[in-house]
């Protein structure tokens, strides 16, 4: 399979997608029912790192399948971020603050995983608002 999720960390407050060569939708959905299950097995706030730095091509129908993800979103999610800066990686992410503009709060790009586990570390200890 081109998709693959693991726990990012063993505190279990990091969900790692890792997207390698091309890929398609129902790998994504068997995934995205994956990481589903990962995040009901918790009781806090999870940060997804998806890392697309070893893929390259977006299947086709992506518009219509990403109309969705703004009901598919888990409670749980905390703060996304987009590993990468290749022209897939960029259109991804206006793709999804354009159709999710709520969604897009939460999505940061970086180019590093480094930069991506030290931006969910940091978000994590933010007061939480009152």
């Amino acid at each position: 399979m081109s998709i693959s999720v693991e726990w990012g960390n063993e505190e279990q407050t990091v969900l790692y997608h890792h997207y390698e060569g091309a890929w398609n939708w129902d790998e994504f959905y068997i995934t995205l029912e994956q990481a589903q299950t990962m995040m009901d097995s918790v009781d806090h706030d999870i940060d997804i790192i998806i890392d697309m730095c070893d893929s390259h091509l977006i299947p086709k129908g992506t518009l219509s399948h990403w109309r969705c993800l703004g009901d598919l979103q888990h409670p749980n999610t905390g703060m996304t971020m987009l590993v990468g800066t290749n022209t897939l990686v960029l259109a991804l992410h206006e793709l999804m603050v354009q159709v999710f503009p709520r969604m897009g709060e939460n999505i940061v790009l970086v180019c590093t995983l480094e930069e991506a586990y030290a931006i969910a570390a940091n978000w994590r200890q933010q007061p939480t608002p009152a």
